[in-house]
């Protein structure tokens, strides 16, 4: 609930303070707060249960990410997201993790070049893992999906991504 009510809250003013676009709402807030919001969400996501209240943070995280990540004000994001792909002890938080990825899609195919290799071997990796469950292996075709599909430059962007369209289909 206190998911929603920060979303709403954000977005309520799409204008932050300088009348530029300020699609996450956190640049009119104080640096400490913008920090404490920031990482309260990656604690709040790595220990909810409730898939539906996890689902909220995974969009609001996402959301903030669309943000402030490509500004570079949410350094801590990338490390977070490789840390939560990497876990194979929660497939919760596997799968938001994907979930994210797979929400800033347009972002990370167009302006994110420099992590392209890192996600699609965490992509590839989270896809050949037999162990996952359906679930998490599912989530990383359904981001793989999104960022192939948001590629508008060149092919050479999409590159790291091409090879996975058949880890892809040997999932499904």
């Amino acid at each position: 609930m206190a998911a929603v009510s920060l979303k709403a809250a954000l977005l309520s003013n799409e204008q932050g303070l300088t009348g530029t676009s300020d699609p996450a709402g956190l640049f009119r807030l104080h640096q400490p707060v913008r920090h404490a919001v920031r990482n309260g969400l990656l604690m709040l996501l790595e220990s909810e249960k409730e898939s539906s209240v996890r689902k909220g943070l995974t969009m609001l995280a996402a959301h903030i990410g669309l943000g402030m990540v490509e500004e570079g004000w949410w350094p801590e994001f990338m490390p977070w997201i490789r840390k939560s792909l990497s876990n194979r002890t929660v497939p919760a938080l596997r799968t938001s993790s994907l979930d994210v990825l797979s929400e800033m899609a347009n972002l990370i195919a167009n302006s994110m070049q420099s992590e392209h290799a890192g996600i699609a071997t965490a992509l590839r990796a989270t896809m050949q893992d037999e162990s996952a469950p359906a679930m998490v292996r599912v989530a990383a075709v359904r981001c793989t999906a999104h960022l192939l599909v948001e590629f508008d430059r060149s092919a050479s962007d999409a590159a790291p991504f091409m090879p996975l369209g058949a880890t892809c289909l040997r999932v499904l």
